[in-house]
């Protein structure tokens, strides 16, 4: 006759001596002298920027209501941005206006108007399509932001 005791223990036995094994080979394991793995950061890509070219831009535009949307544009960005500079611009030409300087997670970090106050008005902005990362998109930002630079102090308003 079979005692079901027995039966009991030796299923009982079987199993601590399975859960000893693995165990005893986790911690074989885990006594090893290599370095602990840890994900590598995340890297960028070099970027490559291109020579510097500039051509005559001709176009046409007039209004009060240009200035006023120039700065409902840039004070959009306020729900994201932690400050934005606004900067005087006088250039040798004429040209007037104001840049704004968005820092922040913003969608666009540049943005300027200029005008002669009389027929002429442009605005322009800047915008990277891809993810708004301030960090890793600031050597590019100044790059482009050197190029806006000359531009909006070469501007000459043509007739």
């Amino acid at each position: 006759m079979i005692n079901i005791f027995e039966k009991q223990q030796q299923s009982t036995s079987l199993f601590l001596a399975v859960a000893f094994f693995f165990a005893f080979g986790f911690i074989l394991q885990s006594c090893e002298d290599e370095a602990a793995v840890s994900p590598k950061p995340r890297g960028f890509p070099k970027v490559v920027y291109p020579e510097k070219s500039y051509q005559l831009f001709d176009k046409k535009a007039t209004g009060e209501k240009l200035k006023a949307d120039a700065f409902e544009l840039a004070h959009k960005h306020n729900i994201k941005a932690k400050y934005i500079e606004e900067i005087n611009i006088d250039t040798k030409n004429g040209a007037k206006g104001i840049a704004f300087n968005l820092e922040g997670e913003v969608a666009s970090p540049f943005q300027f108007f200029v005008t002669d106050e009389e027929k002429h008005f442009v605005r322009g902005s800047l915008y990277f399509n891809t993810e708004v990362a301030p960090d890793s998109l600031a050597p590019i930002f100044s790059f482009v932001k050197k190029d806006i630079e000359q531009m909006i102090n070469t501007l000459e308003w043509k007739d």
